[in-house]
This record gives C-alpha cells, sequence and structure tokens, in this order.
C-alpha cells in the first residue's frame, strides 16, 4: 500500500439554509485552490459543539 505524503490543510465551511435544514458547506473552488495549487489533501472542517444562533 502507498502512503500519501502530500499535507492536509482543513478548509472552513459555513453554514446555509437548504429549505428548513441548516447545512454546512465549503465552497469547491477552495477545495480544488488547496488539490491543485498546494498539491495538497483538502478538507472540509465543519462547525461542532454547541451551535449558537440557529
Amino acid at each position: 500500500m502507498k502512503t500519501d505524503t502530500r499535507p492536509l490543510i482543513g478548509v472552513t465551511a459555513n453554514t446555509a439554509m437548504d429549505g428548513l435544514h441548516r447545512v454546512h458547506q465549503a465552497g469547491q473552488k477552495y477545495l480544488t485552490s488547496v488539490v491543485h495549487a498546494a498539491n495538497a489533501i483538502a478538507l472540509g472542517i465543519t462547525l461542532l459543539g454547541i451551535c449558537r444562533g440557529f
């Protein structure tokens, strides 16, 4: 098995409403930029823990 040695870069996700549901989303242009420009593995980071203001 080959080990991937590229760096792991986190991209923060924002929240938005999809109908009645709040969803977490990270823009594909930011994720793609990390993969191609930095030659890294992109990881979407969502909001964890207690969310206030919903």
